[in-house]
C-alpha cells in the first residue's frame, strides 16, 4: 500500500535540504562570491519532514505485515544498495577532487558501509548521513515493539517514549541512552505517526490531538519556536497528504521527485560543494552555479534511481521467497533486543 501524495512530500522534503546545502549552508562553510537574491536558512527543516513521513509509513508497513522478514529485506532492499552507490561514489570523487574539510579515508569509507558508524565516533563520508542513523534506530525500535506484540496500541509505546523524552529535557540522561532511545528525535517521527492512526481511526486515534500535542511540547521544550512553527506545518501537511486533499502533491513532477528524493538526498551535498567551488572561482554567478548544481544532482539522482535504486529493489525482492509467519517472535525479539544491546556496548567503548 502506498499514498501517493506522502511519496510527493518526500521530494518536497529533498528539496527542502538541497535548497539549504547550496544556499545557506554552502555560504557558511566557504562562501559565495556573489550575492544570492534568495537564501533558504530553514531548508534544513526538511530532515524533520523526513522524520515525520517514516513515522506515518512505517506504522502502515508494520500494521499489515505479515511475516518478520518481509520487513527485513524490506528495509534493507530499499536502503542499503541505493546507499552503498551513493556513498562510495561521493567517495570516489572526494577522492579524486579533495573537498577541503571534508577529506575521506579508506577506514572512514569501511566503516560507512554499515551506515550506522556514527555510533562508534566515525564521521560519515557526507555529512547528510548522519539522519540515515537515526533512521535506523527507528526502524529497529519500531520493529522490536512490533515483534511484541506492542502497536496493537501505538498510542501507548509512543505515549511512554515521548513522557521519556520530555523527562531526558530535565533530568540528567547518558548520551548513550538519548542516543539509542532517540529523544531528541521521536516527536517528530511521532508526528507521523498521530496522523496514520487518526486518518485511519486506529484503536486510540481519539486520543491523536493529545499525542500530537505532546510531541509539539517536546519540541518546543529546547528546539526554539521557528521548530514549534514547522512541527504544527508538518503535522497539517502530513494531515492533507495522508488524506490525500491537495492534489498538487499527486502531480507527475511532484511524485517524481518522491521517487528519487532517496538518492537525491544522498548525493546532492558534497557534489554540489565540489563543483561549485570551482565554478565560483573561475566567475561562474552564484546563481548560475547553484542552478547547475542543483540540475546536475537532480540528473544524478535520477539516474541512480533507475540505474541502482530500482533494479537493486526488484532483484532483491524477486529472490526473496515469502515465507509464512513463526509460530513465535520471540527469536526477533531477542535478535532485535541484542542488537541495540551490541550497539549500546559500541557506543560505551567508542566514548
Amino acid at each position: 500500500m502506498r499514498i501517493t501524495q506522502i511519496d510527493g512530500l518526500r521530494g518536497i522534503a529533498a528539496l527542502l535540504v538541497m535548497s539549504f546545502h547550496l544556499t545557506t549552508r554552502y555560504d557558511q562553510l566557504y562562501g559565495h562570491t556573489s550575492e544570492l537574491p534568495i537564501s533558504l536558512p530553514f531548508g534544513g527543516l526538511g530532515v524533520q519532514l523526513f522524520f515525520a513521513i517514516s513515522g506515518f509509513v512505517i506504522l502502515l508497513t508494520l500494521r499489515n505485515l505479515k511475516a518478520p522478514l518481509d520487513f527485513v529485506v524490506g528495509r534493507f532492499s530499499r536502503l542499503y544498495p541505493t546507499y552503498w552507490c551513493a556513498m562510495l561514489l561521493t567517495a570516489l570523487i572526494l577522492a579524486l577532487v579533495p573537498l577541503k574539510g571534508h577529506e575521506v579515508s579508506l577506514k572512514q569509507v569501511l566503516w560507512n558501509f554499515a551506515m550506522f558508524h556514527e555510533l562508534f565516533r566515525v564521521e560519515s563520508v557526507n555529512g547528510a548521513y548522519w539522519s540515515l542513523k537515526v533512521e535506523l534506530i527507528f526502524y529497529v525500535l519500531m520493529f522490536l515493539a512490533w515483534t511484541l506484540g506492542l502497536l496493537r496500541r501505538p498510542f501507548l509505546v509512543l505515549g511512554a517514549w515521548l513522557l521519556v523524552s520530555v523527562a531526558s529535557k530535565f533530568l540528567p540522561t547518558p548520551w548513550v541512552v538519548t542516543q539509542l532511545g532517540l529523544l531528541s528525535f521521536i516527536p517528530w517521527f511521532g508526528l507521523g505517526i498521530a496522523v496514520y492512526v487518526a486518518v485511519n481511526k486506529l484503536e486510540d486515534h481519539r486520543w491523536w490531538p493529545a499525542i500530537a500535542a505532546l510531541s509539539i511540547a517536546d519540541i518546543a521544550i529546547d528546539e526554539g519556536t521557528l521548530h514549534v512553527l514547522w512541527a504544527v506545518a508538518v503535522l497539517g501537511i502530513m494531515w492533507v497528504g495522508a488524506t490525500g486533499s491537495f492534489r498538487p502533491l499527486a502531480s507527475k513532477p511532484v511524485v517524481w521527485l518522491g521517487a528519487i528524493s532517496y538518492p537525491l538526498y544522498l548525493l546532492h551535498e558534497y557534489l554540489s560543494y565540489t563543483f561549485m567551488i570551482r565554478a565560483e572561482s573561475a566567475g561562474v554567478h552564484a546563481v548560475t552555479a547553484v542552478l547547475i548544481a542543483a540540475t546536475g544532482s537532480i540528473l544524478l539522482a535520477y539516474g541512480l534511481h533507475r540505474l541502482a535504486e530500482t533494479p537493486s529493489i526488484d532483484w532483491i525482492r524477486a529472490r526473496y521467497q515469502k515465507r509464512l509467519p513463526p509460530a513465535s517472535l520471540k527469536p526477533w525479539s531477542v535478535a532485535l533486543v541484542g542488537v541495540m544491546a551490541l550497539a549500546f556496548v559500541g557506543t560505551r567503548l567508542a566514548g
